[in-house]
C-alpha cells in the first residue's frame, strides 16, 4: 500500500501529530511518501530522512492583526489559490507514484478520486466570533471535507474529549483515533522549573518569544528552557544566563525528555500540544493566540475543567503561573485511549477487503 501523508504548515502541530500515524503505516509495511512546506516540511524531513518528500504550495497564512477572522478572510483568495494548486500537484503525485491512499492533515486540496482520500482533523466544527462568520466558515469547511472518502478525528469518542464541540456533534461518518502524540511517558526526575515551547505562524511566534524572554530574565531563581520551534534553521543552543537556555529546535526524543523533566510547560493552546500534554501528564500555562477562536475555545474549555491556567499576550505573569501551578489538576485523567497500531492494521484489512486492488504490492 503506497500512502501519501500531507500535513498543513500552520504551526508544527499538524505535522507532529501525524508522526505516530506515519510510524504505524511503516510498521505495517506500507510505502510512505511525505509532503508539506516550510517549517512543517523541514520537521517531516528531519523525522523521516529516508522517506521521499515533496514540497506543496504554501497557504502563506500570517497572523498580522488582532481580529483572527478578518485576518484569515483577507487571505482567503490566496489560500483558495493554494488549495487549487496543491490539488493539481496531488494529481501529478498520484499518477507518477501510483498512490493508493492520501492522508491529509487539514490540507483541503490533498485528495484524488483515484486514491482513497482521508481527512485528518479535530476541527470538524468551527467556532468563530460571530454568527455570520460561523456560517461561512462551517459551510466552507464542510464543503471541502466532503471531497474526502473518510474523516479521522484525533480525539476521544466520548464527549467532551479534548476538543469538546470542535470534534463532536457533527454529521460526518468519522473514526476517532484518541491521542495522536509522538511523545511517550516514563518516570523522570525534574531538571527544569519551566519549559517554554514556541510554535505557530509569524509574527505571533516571535512576539510571544520576546515577551516570555523578558519575563524569564527576571526569574533568576528558576531553571528555564525555551524551545523556539525553528525547525528550518540550524540547531543552536544559547545560555542567556545561568538559569536560562534557548534552543532553536529539538529532536522528538530530546523534546520528550525535556518536557518530562519540566515542572511546568508554557505553550500555545494548539491542539497537538494539548495531546502531548495529555500523553505526558503535565501541568501547563496555555497562551492562546489572541483572536484565534479555536485556541481560545480549547483553552477555556480546559480551564473550566481545572486542567490548566490561561494567560494572554501583554498580560503574562510567568512567576504567578509557576507559583499557582498546583491549583490545577494537569492533564492526568486520560480516557481509555485507542491502540493506534491495531486501528491502522484493522483499517488496512477493511480497506483491502472493500477494494482488493488498493494494495498494489499485496502487503496485507
Amino acid at each position: 500500500m503506497k500512502i501519501l501523508v500531507a500535513t498543513l504548515n500552520w504551526g508544527l502541530g499538524h505535522t507532529t501529530r501525524s508522526v505516530p500515524l506515519i510510524d504505524s503505516f511503516l510498521n505495517e509495511g506500507c510505502e510512505v511518501i511525505l509532503a508539506s512546506d516550510g517549517r512543517a516540511g523541514e520537521l517531516l524531513k528531519s523525522e523521516f530522512p529516508k522517506l521521499q518528500y515533496f514540497d506543496l504550495p504554501s497557504y502563506g497564512v500570517n497572523y498580522n492583526g488582532s481580529n483572527f477572522t478578518r485576518t484569515i478572510l483577507r487571505q482567503a483568495l490566496r489560500i483558495n489559490r493554494a488549495i487549487k494548486e496543491e490539488k493539481r500537484v496531488i494529481e501529478t503525485l498520484v499518477k507518477e507514484n501510483t498512490l493508493n491512499v492520501i492522508l491529509s492533515d487539514n490540507r483541503f486540496g490533498c485528495y484524488n478520486t483515484t486514491a482513497r482520500s482521508i481527512f485528518l482533523s479535530h476541527q470538524v466544527n468551527i467556532i468563530t466570533p460571530s454568527t455570520w462568520s460561523n456560517k461561512i466558515a462551517n459551510h466552507l469547511n464542510q464543503k471541502y471535507i466532503a471531497n474526502f472518502d473518510e474523516v479521522w478525528i484525533p480525539d476521544f469518542e466520548k464527549s467532551p474529549g479534548m476538543a469538546n464541540e470542535l470534534s463532536h456533534n457533527h454529521s460526518f461518518d468519522s473514526k476517532y483515533l484518541g491521542i495522536l502524540s509522538r511523545m511517550k511517558w516514563y518516570p523522570s526526575s525534574l531538571l527544569y522549573d519551566i519549559c517554554i515551547v514556541l510554535s505557530g505562524p509569524e509574527p505571533k511566534r516571535t512576539d510571544l518569544e520576546e515577551e516570555l524572554i523578558r519575563q524569564a530574565l527576571q526569574m533568576e531563581d528558576k531553571r528555564i528552557i525555551i524551545i523556539q520551534g525553528k525547525t528550518d534553521e540550524p540547531v543552536t543552543i544559547r545560555s542567556i544566563k545561568t538559569n536560562l537556555k534557548i534552543v532553536s529546535s529539538m529532536t522528538t526524543q530530546r523534546l520528550n525528555n525535556v518536557l518530562l523533566q519540566s515542572d511546568l510547560v508554557v505553550s500555545r493552546s494548539g491542539y497537538s500540544t494539548i495531546m502531548d500534554l495529555y500523553q505526558l501528564k503535565k501541568r501547563a500555562l496555555l497562551i492562546p493566540t489572541k483572536g484565534q477562536t479555536e485556541q481560545e475555545y480549547i483553552a477555556n474549555s480546559l480551564k473550566k475543567r481545572a486542567k490548566c491556567e490561561i494567560q494572554y499576550e501583554g498580560e503574562i505573569n510567568l512567576r504567578k503561573a509557576f507559583n499557582e501551578r498546583h491549583k490545577y489538576l494537569g492533564f492526568i485523567d486520560i480516557n481509555e485511549n485507542r491502540d493506534l497500531t491495531l486501528f491502522v492494521r484493522q483499517w488496512m484489512d477493511n480497506a483491502n477487503h472493500q477494494s482488493p486492488n488498493l494494495s498494489s504490492n499485496s502487503l496485507v
